[in-house]
């Protein structure tokens, strides 16, 4: 288990800038928008062949914090110092965090062997208030440099004076927490996928101006598990999908009023620097910017960032976007921090405007960016996994779209079928649909499994009648961090069933020979006979499968938690 948010004392450098009543301007406004936790105890090997690097990377994700639970373990000061270099080489700026407060001595050793780390978190004792202060200063002497952030992969490290950027401490007041476990959990809409909650957890946390950790758990040689380094490198796509095209670049900007600052004009909200914003002239309260875009191109976010430490909590902020030549309002909120994402219905615009009201004080932005999900397709169906036939309608999130769709598994083409009206399914069939878009988005293809079952080809049982089998199933075994249920499961009429996965996203199920659950679905369908059916359960040690409430649904039977009288398992030499 994973160490809540620390906390530490203030932590002030000798050149930073006095105490401001708002965290936006403090270290923390020039630290990552998100990072990685990663837990580290023992005298395990440390980033064994930089899998850590690379997962975190492939997430998408800013930074990365590596936290010892423990006083004592994890790496040599030395390993640690040349890993930074490492991190630093693939832009990854890195964090230190404590569970339990170090030796003067080690904190020392790791400091010394570090060149730039971005934050330091010292756990409070406030019962050692003396101690603990010599340790922030330790920190302040040994720390001086913190790394420029911003860097993309590719680029040289490079450092800035600690005068400049403050080194940052303890845990930022808004930061958001979340676990792979978690992402796996998230409620989704009708056609999202798993790593579709990454998104959501991202815009909820970054796009309110909070930054986002997520804890990533190692297994006991210190790598991440292969399940969770797929889900990392999806929700790292589907970021990209999303945020890796600003769709407001190249477009003209012009502004209802301008300072005559050439750093505070409209077209600074579109250069990239973060040290130039838009402002309008002195004594004006309320005005506006426009940025006309080079094409018509779908949007549903908008991105706003206030001037870097410098938030506005209480401006007004009206959003219009010019579809088909008529502007509508889309979106009214108020404040500004670091970061502010608001989604909007998708529609096609040619032009944005940003209307801000400052109140008593002039309103300033510097940033604007445009951004869209890519194009896709709702597949629903009355059924997946049926007897008889399933009834099928496919909806794009792209309006004016076109649908197209292949039932054989193969590739959708701008030739394949084209989605009119809902359609019948009658036998086992991959659905591919693809949504092409009127503004050339690129598209990302929906698939779904069809599967069709008979009377006669429903799933026979291991054997069916009355039979003396233990009670539960058996433990086969004990591995830690997973254990391993077998037996059998009756079924008390023929038909299609559903289970769905507990709580806990690391369990699988399998039924005969097939996995219900895979490594991200959330509930498997299989066609069986009545009778006592195999069954074999994984989950994690030590939950007992009871403990789990493994729900299940079928013929005549509302969902609902399976009962253990419905389980068993042989006993003698034919024990499973």
């Amino acid at each position: 288990m994973l160490a809540p948010c620390l906390i530490s004392l203030p932590l002030i450098l000798a050149g930073a800038g006095g105490s401001s009543e708002s965290n936006e301007a403090t270290p923390w406004a020039e630290a990552p928008e998100s990072y990685a936790l990663i837990s580290v105890s023992g005298s395990g090997p440390f980033d064994p062949d930089g899998q850590w690097i690379t997962a975190v990377r492939s997430a998408g994700l800013q930074g990365l914090i590596v936290h010892f639970p423990y006083s004592t373990g994890g790496p040599e000061g030395a390993e640690l110092g040349e890993w930074e270099k490492v991190c630093a080489s693939k832009g990854l700026p890195l964090g230190l965090s404590f569970g339990e407060r170090p030796s003067r001595e080690r904190l020392e050793e790791l400091l010394k062997s570090c060149q730039a780390l971005f934050c330091v978190s010292l756990p409070a004792q406030i019962e050692c208030l003396v101690e603990e202060v010599a340790l922030e200063v330790l920190v302040g002497e040994l720390m001086p440099m913190a790394l420029g952030l911003g860097m993309t992969p590719g680029d040289e490290p490079h450092y800035l004076d600690g005068n400049d950027m403050p080194i940052a401490s303890g845990r930022p007041p808004n930061e958001s927490v979340f676990s792979l476990d978690a992402i796996r959990a998230w409620p989704l809409a009708r056609g999202q996928r798993v790593e579709d909650g990454w998104v959501a957890a991202y815009d909820q946390s970054v796009g309110q101006g909070r930054h986002v950790r997520l804890d990533l758990e190692l297994d006991a040689v210190g790598r991440l598990r292969p399940d969770d380094l797929d889900l990392l490198t999806r929700c790292g796509v589907a970021m990209r999908q999303i945020y890796g095209t600003n769709r407001v670049t190249g477009s003209g900007a012009s502004a209802s009023s301008e300072d005559s600052d050439a750093h505070h004009l409209a077209s600074a909200c579109l250069d990239g620097d973060v040290g130039s914003y838009w402002t309008p002239a002195p004594g004006t309260r309320r005005a506006f910017l426009e940025f006309t875009l080079p094409r018509e191109r779908i949007i549903d976010r908008v991105l706003l960032r206030a001037p870097l430490g410098v938030p506005e909590p209480d401006v007004a902020v009206d959003v219009h976007l010019k579809i088909h030549g008529v502007w509508r309002e889309v979106k009214k909120t108020t404040g500004i921090g670091r970061c502010r994402i608001l989604s909007v219905e998708p529609a096609p615009a040619t032009a944005l405007r940003v209307i801000l009201d400052g109140g008593d004080q002039r309103p300033s932005l510097a940033a604007c960016e445009l951004y869209a999900s890519p194009p896709r397709v709702t597949i629903d169906a009355s059924e997946t996994v049926f007897l008889g036939a399933a009834r099928v309608a496919l909806e794009s999130n792209y309006p004016g779209a076109q649908v197209r769709y292949t039932l054989d598994g193969k590739a959708v083409t701008a030739e394949s079928l084209l989605y009119r009206m809902p359609f019948v399914v009658d036998q086992t069939c991959v659905l591919k649909a693809v949504a092409f878009a009127t503004d050339g988005s690129t598209p990302i293809s929906s698939h779904q499994h069809f599967v069709h079952y008979t009377p006669e080809t429903l799933r026979k049982p291991e054997f069916a009648g009355p039979t003396e089998l233990g009670a539960g199933l058996v433990q086969s075994d004990s591995d830690l961090p997973m254990s391993s249920w077998s037996g059998f499961l009756l079924v008390p009429r023929d038909g299609i069933y559903a289970f769905f996965k507990p709580e806990s996203g690391r369990t699988r199920l399998f039924i005969g020979d097939g996995d219900l659950f895979g490594s991200t679905s959330r509930m498997g369908e299989v066609g069986l006979k009545a009778g006592w059916h195999a069954l074999h359960l994984t989950c994690p040690a030590p939950v007992d499968p009871a403990e789990l409430q493994l729900a299940w649904r079928g013929p005549g039977l509302a969902k609902g938690v399976l009962p253990q009288g419905n389980l068993g398992h042989r006993v003698g030499k034919d024990r499973r």
